[in-house]
C-alpha cells in the first residue's frame, strides 16, 4: 500500500493513544538518516519506534542517527556502501 509521508504524519501527530512506529526505513526502501529523521520528527513524547537491524553495525549508526536527529545534529557516520559511489550522480564514470 503506498500512502504518503505527509498522511502517515497526519495519522501519527493526531492519535489519541500513543503510536509504535514500525519499520522507519520501510524495509530498505529509505536509508535509516531519513526514515528516523523523519520518525523522530513525527512522533510525540508517548510514542515509541522499533528497529530491525542486521549487525551491530547497524545498530550503532541507527543510535547515532537517532540521538543526533534528537539533538538537532548532523550524525557522526561513516560513509554508506550503499548506493554504489562510483556512478555518474557523483561525478564518476
Amino acid at each position: 500500500m503506498q500512502v504518503e509521508a505527509e498522511t502517515v504524519a497526519r495519522i501519527i501527530h493526531s492519535a489519541k493513544k500513543p503510536v509504535m512506529t514500525i519499520k522507519p526505513m520501510a524495509a530498505g526502501r529509505c536509508t535509516p538518516f531519513v526514515g528516523l529523521n523523519f520518525t523522530w520528527n513525527t512522533i510525540c513524547q508517548q510514542d515509541m519506534v522499533t528497529v530491525g537491524a542486521f549487525n551491530v553495525d547497524e545498530v550503532l549508526e541507527d543510535i547515532e542517527i537517532s540521538f543526533a536527529a534528537l539533538d538537532r545534529r548532523m550524525p557522526d557516520i561513516g560513509k554508506r556502501s550503499s548506493p554504489d559511489n562510483h556512478q555518474a550522480a557523483f561525478g564518476n564514470l
